[in-house]
């Protein structure tokens, strides 16, 4: 049991989901605290170890609790079913992000257009409400 503990603190080694968490939001700050929900820590900024490769040369599937294992034999297999919904739900929100910056920067390229458009037609009512006065 004490090997097992030992080697699943060296696998969430790297795991920095407890960096930057304040205490449990039943901890009393004073004026000023936040809601629980905005003091929660965020994991994005910092790049993953690469990933070994199996047996064929091939990179195990990380979101599968086969690969979780192929990676580190040592973990159990309730923690490589864990570590395996992790990094699917890691990489879904990766993709997710990446979807909604395209998203925001399509977007601000619409506003640019729309905004220059509404402009030229400013200025044409402006030539058409000057020849209409004539």
């Amino acid at each position: 049991a004490d090997d097992n503990l030992k080697q699943s603190t060296m696998n969430n080694e790297d795991d920095d989901s407890t960096l930057g968490q304040e205490p449990s939001a039943g901890a009393n700050d004073g004026a000023g605290s936040q809601p629980a929900k905005a003091r929660k820590g965020r994991r994005g900024g910092r790049k993953r170890k690469v990933e070994a490769e199996s047996d064929d040369g091939e990179a195990p599937e990380l979101t599968t609790a086969e690969g979780q294992l192929a990676m580190n034999p040592n973990l159990t297999l309730e923690q490589a079913t864990n570590e395996a919904k992790r990094e699917y739900h890691r990489l879904n929100a990766a993709k997710s992000r990446a979807r909604n910056k395209e998203y925001v920067e399509d977007l601000k390229l619409k506003v640019v257009s729309l905004t220059s458009r509404v402009k030229e037609l400013e200025q044409e009512v402006a030539v058409l409400r000057a020849e209409k006065e004539l």
